[in-house]
């Protein structure tokens, strides 16, 4: 379990007696993690964001938790990235997730717009991407393999502020990512592009107000 006002206390939480629920430890780590996946029965996956000692946020951060010890759970590894305002709808939707430990395999969604300009300290130019990560996990180690990039799929009006990717899966060695208007389909093992199919959408037939 986690909470979040400045930095991010993971709890571990004894829930075997309902009428004696008792905490058995806690971590106290920058940022926060708002969804978490099981990865084997010791470890977690937590995806969130970083932040500052003081709770200002600065960048999309995917952690592995190690709670084989409950009284001392620990942050075994973490992957944080460069952009500020990256963000994924797999925080807030567990379907836009998609993990196998098989394959150590993690994708999520990922979206950072294109920042400008930064108020505070008078710089920005920030690089716009929208598709999706895949990472490489094992049970202590998380890393960026690259971007599936849905970003041609975007119509000439619309921003990269919010995640294109909806859903990912995999059959055999193939990855697929969709987005509303596109279908990629790619290698699991290299990422190398095997086939764009592009989703037309007609009007209904009906009156839409």
């Amino acid at each position: 379990m986690v909470t979040f006002r400045q930095v991010d206390p993971f709890f571990v939480i004894d829930l075997n007696d309902p009428t004696d629920i008792t905490e058995l430890g806690q971590l106290k780590i920058p940022g926060f993690s708002r969804y978490l996946h099981p990865y084997d029965e010791n470890t977690l996956i937590g995806i969130g964001q970083d932040a500052t000692e003081t709770g200002r946020t600065t960048g999309l951060k995917i952690s592995l938790f190690d709670v084989s010890d409950f009284a001392n759970p620990k942050e075994i590894a973490k992957y944080v990235t460069e952009e500020r305002y990256a963000d994924s709808t797999a925080l807030y939707e567990h379907k836009a997730f998609l993990f196998s430990k098989d394959k150590e395999l993690l994708v999520i969604p990922a979206h950072n717009y294109d920042y400008r300009w930064d108020w505070e300290d008078g710089s920005g130019n920030e690089a716009a991407y929208n598709g999706a990560f895949v990472f490489h996990i094992t049970k202590d180690e998380i890393e960026l393999r690259g971007l599936i990039d849905h970003s041609k799929s975007m119509a000439a009006d619309q921003y990269y502020w919010g995640s294109l990717v909806q859903r990912s899966l995999y059959i055999e060695d193939l990855l697929y990512t969709k987005s509303p208007n596109l279908l990629r389909i790619n290698e699991i093992d290299d990422l190398s592009s095997v086939k764009d199919v592009t989703l037309e959408t007609s009007e209904p037939g009906f009156p839409v107000y």
